[in-house]
């Protein structure tokens, strides 16, 4: 997820170091723009047109709002009604209902999807992207989804490989040297297998063939980086950002996921060896990280470096949880005890047991652990999660980054990740089958369906 590193960039007051606890809201939220997101200042009077994310004209104007005509109005309302909202069983409408107005806002005409909408955060993250269009997918918001897939490929490298950010106006730049984190390129491969699963053919037909050579060169890239190094990834940035001298699970297993995903892909897309390439590095990956760090309860590293939010990748919606008799059979035990490490005072997690802020609690780990948590049947883990999530929304109902201690919300609003988030957390408590992949000692991965179980009416 996205704690973005303060020393790269992103706090309005540049006095606070590093680490600080965050007490400034940036923003109440967004409403739809022009040409993307437009900021709701903190403190404003603006509101929402109800039941969509255009800006109300009876307040102050915000410069690039788009013109709430009566047809655009009913246009939107029409596309909300015709959403597959998941609402927890009606208990998290309103959330639900926001979380998916914000992320349709967070998307420009190009079809970028910026991580968040205040100056910073205006970038297209890959490893954000992903969470946004797997919850476009279980909403059926599928022409979103294909354009912000799109976008993202098209932002690929030349070998296969993601900048940790681009910048939302298809030129391919990026904004600074933070440099390739690849747990972003495992998150991308993992996101366009599930997409794909939970999409009707015809639309498979028409895009894979339109995403085929950005995936062949994602897949390539995955499995050389995932292995350059004693078996594991070369150490880099993950969702941190920042760099370590040993390989972390933040990194390991999101590109194991990204494995996974693309041995199937590449079979897909009619890449045979490729495909056996894909399989045979999963399988190394997969029986290298168990062991490795394994031993020391799936801390952050192979030394330790304590309890961190990226064990949630070594489990479903990503990767079948394992049985006893396998190889990780103590990633749900480790997973319990990070949940009970990184907890924070005011209720919310925080990233991971080393975090330098004590204090300040962070929503898309809370999100993350809430996804795990319904994932795993655990719902009274999962509801205690999103209703503090639910309960620390922003005036204007967005989901922000973080809550402070005396359980304020904080740093940016909406964050499109964590809407994703939330969305398919909430997805899987109405009833929805995620796909998962299957671990490479259980065999291929696991079949899936493209139909949704029924569900009861919407409730308004």
């Amino acid at each position: 997820m996205t704690p973005h590193s303060r020393s790269m960039l992103t706090n309005t007051d540049a006095s606070v170091p590093a680490g600080a606890p965050e007490t400034a809201l940036y923003a109440e939220g967004i409403v739809a723009g022009t040409d993307g997101p437009v900021l709701v200042p903190e403190g404003t009077s603006c509101r929402r047109i109800p039941g969509t994310n255009l800006l109300h004209s009876d307040g102050a104007w915000l410069d690039g709002a788009l013109r709430p005509t009566p047809g655009v109005v009913a246009s939107l309302r029409r596309k909300l009604q015709s959403a597959d909202l998941p609402t927890g069983n009606g208990r998290y409408y309103d959330m639900a209902e926001t979380a998916l107005l914000d992320v349709m806002a967070l998307q420009n005409p190009r079809g970028a999807i910026v991580a968040a909408a205040s100056p910073y955060w205006r970038f297209v993250w890959p490893r954000d992207n992903a969470f946004a269009v797997v919850a476009l997918a279980l909403t059926g918001m599928h022409a979103n989804m294909w354009a912000a897939l799109r976008y993202v490929y098209s932002m690929q490298e030349a070998d296969g490989q993601f900048e940790a950010r681009y910048l939302p106006d298809g030129s391919g730049r990026v904004p600074d040297q933070r440099g390739r984190q690849h747990d972003g390129l495992g998150l991308t491969l993992w996101a366009t297998w599930v997409v794909i699963q939970l999409s009707p053919q015809d639309q498979v037909d028409d895009q894979l063939p339109r995403l085929r050579s950005g995936i062949i060169a994602g897949i390539r890239a995955a499995v050389q980086v995932a292995a350059e190094e004693d078996g594991l990834p070369r150490p880099g940035q993950d969702y941190w950002e920042l760099d370590h001298p040993e390989a972390s699970l933040g990194l390991a297993a999101p590109l194991l996921a990204g494995l996974l995903a693309g041995a199937d892909l590449a079979r897909r897309v009619g890449e045979p060896a490729l495909s056996d390439a894909a399989k045979a590095g999963a399988t190394s990956l997969y029986r290298t990280i168990h062991p490795v760090y394994g031993r020391n309860g799936y801390q952050r590293f192979p030394s330790g470096g304590g309890f961190d939010a990226s064990v949630a990748y070594l489990l479903p919606p990503f990767i079948s949880a394992p049985n006893d008799s396998t190889e990780g059979s103590g990633i749900i035990d480790a997973w319990k005890r990070s949940l009970r490490a990184l907890e924070q005072p005011n209720g919310g997690l925080r990233p991971g047991q080393e975090w330098p802020d004590p204090d300040t609690a962070w929503t898309p780990q809370t999100a993350l652990f809430a996804l795990t948590a319904a994932s795993l049947n655990q719902s009274q883990t999962a509801h205690f999660l999103l209703d503090w999530l639910d309960n620390h929304r922003t005036r204007m109902g967005s989901l922000p980054e973080k809550v402070t201690a005396m359980g304020e919300p904080a740093a940016v609003a909406p964050l499109g990740m964590v809407s994703g988030l939330v969305l398919t957390a909430l997805a899987i408590l109405d009833g929805a089958k995620i796909p998962r992949l299957s671990p490479p000692s259980s065999g291929e991965s696991e079949p899936v369906s493209n139909t949704r179980p029924d569900k009861e009416p919407k409730q308004r």
